[in-house]
C-alpha cells in the first residue's frame, strides 16, 4: 500500500522480486502484479496514444505471467480489465476462470484467430475436452449471441463469417469425443452431408464401439453375479452338526455349549481360539 501511494514506479519491480525471487504465493500479490502490468500498458495507450500490440515486450510479459502463474484469482483480475482492449489477455483469463466458450468467442469472432483457438483447446487439461471442441465447431458455423459475452460489444458485422470447412476439419480430428446429436443440430440446414461422411463414420463407429464395450461389461458383470449367487447358495446349503462326539481338529478337545467355532474349508471344525493360532504366520490355512 505504501508503494502504491508514494512510489508507484517501484511497485512492479518489488512485486516481481518477491514473486519470482522469493517465490511469494499469496494471491493478493499475484493479482496486484497482473493489474499493475495492465495499468502500465493502458497508460501508454491512453496518455501517449501508442498502439501496443501483442508482440510488445510489456504485453508478452503480461501474457507469460497470466499463463504460468497459478496463484492469482482470474475472476478478480478479469473485473479490472477493459472490454475494448487486451483481448488476448482477456481470453486467457476467461480460460483460467473456466469460461471456455467466452474465451473461444474472443478468439474466433473478435481476434479472428482460429489457430490460437485450436491451441487454446489443445492446451486445456480437462476431462470434457470434447465439449470444448464442440463449442468451437458451433462458433465457426454460427455467430454467438451478445448475451454470451456480457460487457463485450460484439458486432455481427465484425464476426467471423460461417466457416463450415474449418468446422469439418475439426470434426474429423476430434469428432469421436463430441455429442453427435448436438453437433448436427448446430450445423446450418444447408450443410452438405457428403462433406461430413468421414466425421459421421468416425462418430457413429465410436458410439457403436462404446455400446459394444458396455454390452460386454454388462455381460461380464452378470456372469460374475451368477457365480457369486451360486457360491452363496452352495455355502448356505452346507450345515455343521456339533454333538458331544465332535472334537476340535486342532486341540482335540470337545466343544461346550458356549464354544465359538470355525469351519475350515475342508469341513474340519475347530475352536475359534485354535483357529486364531492357525492364522498366525507359522500356519497359513484358509477358514470361512
Amino acid at each position: 500500500d505504501f508503494l502504491l501511494k508514494n512510489k508507484q514506479d517501484l511497485v512492479i519491480p518489488y512485486l516481481e522480486h518477491i514473486i519470482m525471487v522469493w517465490y511469494e504465493d499469496q494471491p493478493l500479490f499475484h493479482n496486484t502484479l497482473i493489474v499493475q502490468y495492465k495499468d502500465a500498458i493502458l497508460k501508454r495507450v491512453e496518455e501517449n496514444g501508442e498502439v501496443v500490440d501483442i508482440n510488445d515486450f510489456a504485453r508478452k510479459k503480461l501474457v507469460k505471467f497470466i499463463r504460468t502463474s497459478k496463484e492469482y484469482d482470474p475472476s478478480v483480475v478479469l473485473s479490472k480489465f477493459p472490454y475494448n482492449l487486451l483481448y488476448e489477455e482477456r481470453a486467457i483469463l476467461l480460460g483460467k476462470a473456466e469460461r471456455y466458450r467466452e474465451a473461444l468467442i474472443i478468439y474466433i469472432h473478435v481476434l479472428h484467430d482460429l489457430e490460437s483457438a485450436l491451441k487454446f483447446c489443445d492446451e486445456l487439461h480437462i476431462d470434457h475436452k470434447g465439449e470444448i471442441y464442440q463449442n468451437l465447431v458451433s462458433l465457426l458455423v454460427q455467430p454467438p449471441l451478445q448475451s454470451e459475452v456480457p460487457g463485450l460489444e460484439l458486432k455481427t458485422s465484425n464476426c467471423r463469417p460461417p466457416d463450415l470447412d474449418s468446422a469439418i476439419d475439426i470434426l474429423e480430428k476430434y469428432g469421436a469425443d463430441m455429442d453427435l446429436v448436438m453437433i448436427l443440430e448446430s450445423l446450418p440446414a444447408n450443410a452438405n452431408l457428403c462433406k461430413l461422411d468421414k466425421f459421421l463414420e468416425l462418430a457413429i463407429s465410436s458410439k457403436v464401439c462404446i455400446r459394444n464395450e458396455i454390452s460386454v461389461v454388462r455381460g461380464l458383470l452378470h456372469s460374475e453375479h451368477l457365480r457369486v449367487q451360486e457360491e452363496r447358495i452352495d455355502l448356505e446349503s452346507s450345515k455343521v452338526i456339533i454333538s458331544e462326539f465332535t472334537f476340535c481338529g486342532v486341540c482335540g478337545k470337545r466343544f461346550t455349549s458356549q464354544s465359538a467355532f470355525v469351519r475350515q474349508t475342508n469341513g474340519a471344525i475347530s475352536h475359534y481360539s485354535c483357529a486364531l493360532f492357525l492364522f498366525s504366520p507359522r500356519h497359513n490355512k484358509t477358514y470361512t
